[in-house]
Parts: structure tokens; sequence; C-alpha cells
């Protein structure tokens, strides 16, 4: 396409989407990242007009530098083929541009890649024969992720034997329903999804002298786990965090991740 006919035939036709029921409940989760095909701005606007997201977003496009979150109160969602919202970065489809974005050595594209080959995370709305996301799994195995790590999983309504074969072959659990159906039952099963706060902050009335903001406590914990002692301790009322008591450990950078979203939302 030209540039005038990719405006009108894409841009002008999926920019300011009006969310769905699906992409509606995405935004009650609290993910590590979110990597889509989709050009389109509807999980954008999902999280704009959620009255209580659980996480602030930041939209990035396949051809922007590479970054990580400042901390896990903010979500990236990656589109890898292009955005509407960026339509002079261009858009990826064709073969040809597939491989000129590989051969460019895409950070974001490594990244996925390394990530699917190991860690936890959802696929759906999209079939496993496609192209690029081979290209991403082909560093993936039934016996690669890691042992310590939830499993991964494609929610898929209607599979056939080839896709139930290929999930095997990648160690994908295979959950056979759209992905509203599926977000919606983690939601009757589990109850209300928890805040970032509530994943991240343990209890502190005996780490800090005056207690800080949310805001503070999840920066910090970002970079530190609280590690309890094995033994208890022999003073019952131990000394804050700031004062250097020795038997309290933190360790920086705490693994965590879990990408949900590779059609996607």
């Amino acid at each position: 396409m030209s540039k005038a006919e990719a405006k009108s035939h894409l841009t002008e036709r999926y920019i300011g989407c009006r969310p769905g029921e699906t992409v509606k409940r995405i935004a009650n989760f609290v993910w590590k990242s979110a990597f889509t095909f989709n050009i389109d701005d509807a999980l954008e606007a999902a999280y704009q007009s959620h009255q209580r997201p659980r996480q602030k977003i930041e939209s990035l496009n396949y051809g922007t530098a590479y970054q990580s979150p400042a901390n896990r109160s903010q979500l990236p969602i990656i589109h890898l083929h292009g955005f509407v919202r960026e339509e002079d970065k261009g858009y990826v489809f064709s073969v040809a541009e597939y491989g000129r974005v590989t051969r460019g050595l895409n950070p974001w594209m490594h990244v996925l890649s390394k990530l699917l080959a190991s860690d936890p995370f959802i696929i759906s709305e999209t079939g496993l024969n496609e192209s690029d996301l081979e290209y991403y799994l082909g560093g993936r195995t039934e016996v690669s992720p890691r042992k310590n790590r939830g499993p991964s999983i494609l929610v898929e309504p209607f599979p056939d034997a080839v896709t139930e074969s290929d999930c095997h072959r990648h160690g994908l659990l295979l959950v056979k329903a759209t992905l509203s159906e599926f977000l919606g039952w983690l939601g009757e099963k589990l109850g209300s999804p928890p805040t970032v706060q509530e994943l991240l902050i343990p209890s502190t009335t005996s780490i800090f002298s005056t207690p800080p903001t949310q805001l503070e406590q999840v920066a910090f914990f970002t970079d530190f786990y609280l590690v309890r002692p094995v033994a208890p301790v022999p003073d019952s009322n131990p000394t804050p965090f700031f004062d250097g008591r020795l038997h309290l450990g933190m360790i920086s950078n705490p693994p965590w991740i879990f990408p949900p979203w590779t059609s996607q939302a």
C-alpha cells in the first residue's frame, strides 16, 4: 500500500476503537507485559476508559528502543506489527516486512522469543501456524519452561488436531474457550484479581518507622523482596529496616514475568 492507502484502509478504520468485553476484562488483571499483533488501539481504550485499572499503560511500537517499566504498576503494550496512533512508523504485514524487521535485530522480537522459550504467558486470538509466531516459539519445547513457574496457556475455542499437537510440542496448556470466557472463569473461581499493591507489598509495620506512600512502596518492592527469617527472632519488636537490622534480608531485582498477550492484546 501507498501511505495514502494505508491511512485510508488501516489507520482511519482502526483508530479510536471502542473496547469489547474481552479487552475490558484484560484490564482487570495485573500483567508483566502485553505483546500484540494488532494495530488497533482497543486495548489502550479499555485501560483509558476503566474506572480503576490495575496498571497504567505505556504503548510501544515495534521500532521503539527497548526499555523496561519503572515498576510493576506500569504495563508496556508492545505492538509488533505497528500501531495506528503512530502510523508514520508504518505497519508490518508482508513476509518481506517480517524479514526486514527480523534482520534489523529488532529488540522486542528478541526479547519476546527469549521470554516465550521459558517463562509463563498466555496466547490468545491467534493461530500457532502464523509465520512470525512460529519464529517466536522456535526456541520453546515441551521441556524448556522453568519447572518453578506456572504453565503457559493457549486459549483457543475451536482447536483442531494440529493445534493440539503444536501445544504438546511447545509445552502449552490448551484451554478450549474464548479469552473472555477464560478470564471470566478465572474471576468466578479465584475472586477479584489482586492489585499491584496486594501482590507486591508485604506488611511493613515492622520495617518503616514512618509509613511510605503506596507509590513509594511499589517502587521499593519492585527492586527488593522481603525475606522472612526461618526461625523466630528473639526480639519481638525489631528495629525498623532503615536502621540496618541484620535479620532482615533483601534480594535485588526479583524475577517476575507473565506476558499474556501475543495477538494482543
